[in-house]
């Protein structure tokens, strides 16, 4: 018979069993001791490896792309427009005017857009040379791939928007040329690492 419990007293409480947690071998598992583990940034702390950065070192890509940059802006004191009545009537991509013996040039319908090549260029030139310099990261991969597009379409649209009067000159021709190579090179540096 079981006695009747008094209010306040209450029985022991039971204790719960523990696991018995062994190793093969009978070998109790020793406990991780942190005390003898290195604090971050003291002496023989080693970070995680930072993940390595693919743009670095020599890029092919890279010098083309320059090398196509020079060309768009070399083009610009040169003829981007001759007229066709008269082959001594040009003008220049800074918008230079020589009037031929026959010819006056008042108007050139190129307009401001083709000074977006020579911006684009000079973007290009930069990029470049943060990526031959090792400071080229993923973040930055698109740029020369817009920058190349936008002097091709500058540069087209300046030869298609010459007009009738007007024929593309030999600096025009070099900016588009100039332009393709930019972008082949800047294809090349971003997409192929290389």
């Amino acid at each position: 018979m079981t006695q009747p419990q008094q209010p306040g007293n209450f029985p022991p409480p039971q204790q719960p069993q523990q696991p018995n947690f062994q190793q093969p071998g009978g070998v109790p598992p020793q406990a991780p001791n942190y005390a003898q583990q290195q604090p971050v940034g003291g002496p023989g702390y080693a970070p995680a490896a930072a993940p390595a950065n693919e743009y670095t070192g020599f890029s092919i890509g890279a010098v083309v792309t320059m090398l196509g940059a020079v060309l768009v802006l070399a083009s610009y004191p040169m003829v981007w427009a001759v007229a066709k009545l008269d082959s001594g009537a040009t003008v220049t991509g800074f918008g230079t005017k020589t009037n031929g013996s026959i010819f006056q040039i008042t108007e050139v319908s190129m307009g401001r857009l083709h000074w977006l090549a020579g911006v684009a260029m000079l973007g290009l030139i930069g990029v470049a040379l943060a990526r031959l310099m090792g400071k080229f990261s993923e973040n930055l991969k698109r740029l020369p791939i817009i920058f190349g597009v936008l002097a091709i379409l500058s540069a087209g649209f300046t030869y298609i928007s010459l007009g009738s009067d007007f024929k593309a000159g030999s600096g025009l021709y070099l900016a588009l040329v100039g332009a393709i190579i930019a972008l082949a090179g800047g294809l090349v540096m971003s997409l192929l690492k290389k």
